[in-house]
């Protein structure tokens, strides 16, 4: 499946030139300003289109103090704006401080995450715009 991603403005040889992207097996194939077909396109509106970001020091606080924050509550709200890749820190109750409380955590993440939408932004069209955070599950 293809995904064409028109009328956005990307950061290009230091200034925002309006282009087109085409993904193409989950990976850009092109930046362009030549006319595409795609199997779905998107129309950015004139808005910048960034890669998503890295939050490189967050607290979930699983397990062990979820009333804090927990990877579906945190993980929704890094989605919503805009990271898309999470470094966990350790300290939870037990510390994830070996390679057996860091697989205890990943097993919560996958049954916590698996299969849910992080963000559903209502756009005026309301089509709703999906993004998971599948990085964090591999």
């Amino acid at each position: 499946m293809s995904l064409l991603i028109k009328n956005g403005k990307v950061y290009q040889n230091g200034a925002l030139i309006k282009k087109d992207i085409l993904i193409k097996n989950n990976k850009i194939a092109k930046i362009t300003s030549q006319d595409l077909k795609a199997d779905k396109i998107i129309n950015a509106k004139n808005k910048i289109i960034i890669p998503g970001l890295i939050d490189a020091h967050v607290h979930f606080r699983e397990p062990g103090l979820t009333h804090k924050e927990d990877f579906l509550t945190g993980s929704m709200a890094a989605a919503a704006g805009g990271i898309t890749t999470v470094l966990d820190m350790p300290n939870t109750i037990p510390p994830t401080t070996n390679l057996q409380r860091l697989e205890e955590k990943r097993k919560l993440a996958r049954a916590l995450l698996r299969g849910r939408n992080l963000l559903r932004l209502k756009r005026r069209t309301r089509k709703p715009l999906r993004v998971t955070l599948r990085e964090y599950l591999r």
